[in-house]
């Protein structure tokens, strides 16, 4: 679920009023050397080794976990607990989810009601106030964490510049396409807005949605206002100017420009028959069962595509390019954001084991959950390996 800022209601108003025509220790010295370590040395490792698994039994208690990924308590989840708990066999962890989970936070917040561990969007959404309230600061309690951290500025606090969760990855938007249905009519990912048009044209032809548009949801048209932001030089300058300007939105401005490119789409006819009514949930299995050529959309979306279908998709058949907004033929600009991220309750009744499962989760865990979020890694020594991510960044 996305928050909507004031800029994406007013995109949603342009947007509304355009369809009201249609009805992201090097091996040691001795491992190289003849000889075998000191025995006091192996003992001491042994012994330091003990130490380390009492104490995770001694860590006790139950927490509540609460996520925005509601798809993947019943998929990636189930497993991945049973792996802490078997590393914290005292501590219970009670998973919990919203449909709508920005507003449903703030409102245990304000109830002083925080889960012990929580996913939390970034960008503006919460306030300084309320990190500093109610989530624990990392910095001290997770340094090295901190410090290999990336992109994750939306989460430190101005006033005390503090740390107070850290993001679970990258994001940006693209086009999205089927390399089956690319292949079976002979099609390449377009280079220009004229060759999405026509190729989204040849794919509604063959009996498939040529472009998905999915706009019952409308914080799904987030993306186009991504695009305006990238056509940006300097978007604080940009922005300081407009809230200056009698007339900010003129048509040769870039949210004028990206409103022009949306209505040439619109005016195309190749989205769904009814793009006001097409839900979310619709639009990924059917993306996921061979019915959409290309969707605009964010990075970490079609990895729920094989998921969601009917099996006949994988990751594999997954393209993922710049979204060509005019005729100039690239290089397109976009914009890299941070993901939500995952913070601590300040005010958690087993602060330890909350502690102990949000380092399992971003430190042992962070390569596979961002893989399987389909995030550009935070974590600058991580590297995520998903095709069409690569080819994306290329």
């Amino acid at each position: 679920m996305k928050k909507w800022t004031i800029t994406t209601i007013i995109l949603a108003l342009i947007i509304a009023t355009v369809l009201s025509a249609c009805g992201s220790q090097q091996a040691s010295d001795s491992d190289t050397q003849k000889g075998s370590v000191p025995e006091t040395k192996q003992e001491n490792t042994a012994s330091e080794q003990d130490k380390s698994e009492q104490d995770k039994k001694e860590i006790s208690g139950t927490i509540e976990f609460f996520t925005y990924r509601d798809d993947l308590l019943n998929t990636w989840y189930p497993q991945s607990l049973e792996e802490f708990k078997a590393k914290y066999p005292n501590v219970t962890v009670v998973t919990s989810t919203s449909k709508d989970p920005v507003n449903d936070l703030k409102i245990r917040m304000s109830a002083n009601d925080v889960p012990d561990v929580t996913t939390l969007q970034g960008g503006d959404i919460f306030s300084d106030a309320q990190k500093e309230t109610y989530l624990l600061p990392l910095d001290d309690v997770f340094p090295d964490l901190v410090k290999n951290w990336q992109g994750n500025t939306s989460f430190v606090n101005a006033n005390d510049n503090k740390t107070y969760a850290l993001t679970f990855g990258l994001q940006s938007v693209g086009l999205a396409y089927n390399k089956k249905i690319f292949a079976e009519l002979g099609l390449n990912p377009p280079k220009t807005l004229d060759e999405l048009i026509e190729t989204a044209k040849k794919i509604k032809e063959s009996g498939r949605i040529g472009l998905a548009g999915c706009l019952k949801p409308v914080w799904t048209t987030e993306p186009y206002l991504y695009l305006a932001r990238a056509l940006m030089d300097n978007m604080t300058e940009t922005y300081n100017k407009m809230i200056e300007e009698d007339e900010p939105f003129t048509i040769d401005g870039p949210y004028g420009q990206i409103m022009t490119m949306f209505q040439k789409i619109r005016d195309a006819d190749i989205w769904e028959e009814d793009a006001l009514s097409y839900d979310w949930e619709p639009y990924l299995r059917d993306f996921g069962s061979g019915k959409i050529g290309m969707a605009f959309t964010w990075t970490n979306t079609p990895i729920q595509y094989p998921g969601r279908g009917d099996g006949s998709f994988t990751v594999d058949d997954i393209g993922f390019v710049p979204f060509p907004y005019d005729n100039s033929g690239g290089p397109y600009r976009t914009l890299y954001f941070a993901d939500h991220g995952m913070a601590i309750s300040k005010s958690s009744k087993n602060l330890e084991a909350a502690k102990a499962f949000f380092e399992w989760h971003m430190g042992e865990k962070y390569a596979e959950y961002a893989k399987v979020n389909a995030s550009i890694s935070a974590n600058v020594n991580v590297e995520i390996d998903i095709p069409y991510l690569a080819e994306f960044n290329a």
